[in-house]
Formats: structure tokens, C-alpha cells, sequence
């Protein structure tokens, strides 16, 4: 069997659990390829020639604002449909990560995505990570456990679509409260940007900051800049720039976390799979 997986990293945690999910695939005799869509290189005309003969489609992101990551929303809408359209893909799954804040929607996000395409689900599962000023170690033991049984889970069925309608009552909400946050979840987010900082004196132009944003965010052009209109604020380009050229308060966000903590709460269980 042929799986390939359409995913983004910003923080590289989800990238992390993507790829040993694709270890324990191989491991069982499975094709598993992995397709970073924020890379320039995956535009739709390869992608599709990549899932041609695929049978199975997984979909994976971290959580933002109790949605999946932005970019890879809108790469979904506007390509899947032509990605898949000479394929014989009959099922998907999805895998979110996220940071202890439940993952709301973002899982209903990719299962509607799919049935769009007129793929049902085979499966789906929730994994916390680590937030993104700490991602070393990841996956830890008890992820790579949950990772192993979402795979068991889905093999021992032979990775059989789940109906739409049960899809949907499966990943129902969780808690009551994200009912009432999640339309607001965009605006909060908004809200709670922390500015990104940028010392040019500081800068080495050694563009990692280039290759490394989800968004396509950072250009050079004779100088660094940074286009705050498509910024996704993931701070991922405080985190990786070897010379400390962009900066963010990690304290306050910290505080937000804890925030947001007290009033969605975490999920329980944290971990989690459905089939």
C-alpha cells in the first residue's frame, strides 16, 4: 500500500510525528511518502504526481487558534481537488498536534476538507506536542505509543473508511465551551499576536529564515524583511536564527498558554484516537 501524507511544521513538532508515523508504515511493509506543502518545490502538479498511485491520503497540522494551520487550510482548498483528481485514493486519516489547549475543530477542519473531495475518513488522531520554544526530545515515549496504536488501529481494519455521518458524531466537540469560542478563535488569535522583532544589524542574510517559514513570509532583497500581512506568527524564525536577529517575548506567550489553559481547559484524554 501506498500512503502519502500532505502536512506542515512550522515548528517542526508535527514534522517530527509525521515522520515516525512513517517509520512504523515502512516497518510494515508499507510505501509511505511525506509532502511538506510549505515547501516550494510541492506545488500541486507534483503532488499529484506523487499521490497518483496512492491509496491512502493523511493529512497532518498543529493546532492554531483551534483550527489547523492556516497555509495548509487554504493549500487544501485550493489544490486537493486537482491533486486527487487522477487518483484512486478511497480513504484518508488525519493527525493533529497540539500544545495542551484543546484541539477544538481542527479535526472536523480536515475530515470536511476530505469529504469535499469525496474521501471519507479511515481514521483520525489527537497528539499533544510541545510548544514551540521546546520541541527537543519530541516524539516522547508515550506519543510514539499512540502513534504505534493509531497505526495497529487502522491496519487491523485494512484502513476501511468510516461513513461521513459517524465521522461527524465521532468528532464532535469535546467541551461544551469551544462551542462558544471557536467562532471566535481567529479574532482571539488576532488579538493576541506578539510582536516579531527584527535587529538588521544582527542579521547574517544566511536565509534560513527563508527556507524555513511556512508562509513564505521573509524576503531578501538587498535587505531582510519580513511581511507582516502574511506572517502566521508561529515564531519559528525567533526560534531557528542562529545569529538572535528576530526576537519575541517567550514570557508572554507563556502567560497566554496558561490563559488559555484556565479557560478551554486541557483535553482528556490528552492523547487520542478514532476509528
Amino acid at each position: 500500500m501506498k500512503t502519502v501524507v500532505l502536512y506542515i511544521s512550522p515548528n517542526g513538532t508535527t514534522k517530527k510525528a509525521v515522520n515516525f508515523l512513517g517509520s512504523i508504515f515502512q516497518n510494515n511493509g508499507h510505501d509511505f511518502i511525506a509532502l511538506d506543502i510549505s515547501k516550494p518545490e510541492v506545488k500541486c502538479e507534483s503532488a499529484a504526481v506523487l499521490i497518483k498511485n496512492a491509496d491512502l491520503i493523511g493529512i497532518a497540522s498543529p493546532v492554531y487558534h483551534l483550527r489547523i494551520f492556516k497555509t495548509l487550510d487554504r493549500y487544501l482548498k485550493e489544490n486537493l481537488s486537482g491533486i486527487l483528481s487522477h487518483s484512486n485514493i478511497k480513504s484518508g486519516f488525519a493527525l493533529v498536534t497540539y500544545g495542551g489547549v484543546t484541539s477544538g475543530k481542527a479535526l472536523l477542519n480536515i475530515s470536511r476538507i476530505l469529504k469535499k473531495n469525496n474521501i471519507p475518513l479511515c481514521g483520525a488522531a489527537k497528539i499533544t506536542a510541545p510548544h514551540f520554544w521546546k520541541t527537543d526530545g519530541y516524539p516522547d515515549n508515550e506519543t510514539r505509543l499512540v502513534l504505534e496504536d493509531f497505526f495497529k488501529r487502522l491496519n487491523s481494519k485494512n484502513f476501511s473508511p468510516i461513513s461521513f455521518s459517524k465521522t461527524k458524531s465521532i468528532l464532535a466537540y469535546q467541551k461544551k465551551v469551544i462551542k462558544i469560542i471557536y467562532p471566535f478563535g481567529k479574532i482571539i488569535g488576532f488579538l493576541r499576536r506578539q510582536n516579531i522583532s527584527f535587529d538588521e544589524s544582527k542579521c547574517n542574510k544566511c536565509g534560513r529564515c527563508i527556507r524555513e517559514c511556512p508562509d513564505g513570509a521573509i524576503k531578501i532583497s538587498g535587505n531582510v524583511s519580513r511581511i507582516s500581512s502574511e506572517c502566521a506568527y508561529c515564531y519559528h524564525c525567533a526560534v531557528i536564527c542562529p545569529a538572535n536577529a528576530f526576537k519575541v517575548d517567550i514570557a508572554k506567550i507563556e502567560k497566554i498558554v496558561r490563559i488559555n489553559r484556565t479557560v478551554a481547559g486541557t483535553e482528556y484524554p490528552q492523547n487520542e484516537i478514532f476509528t
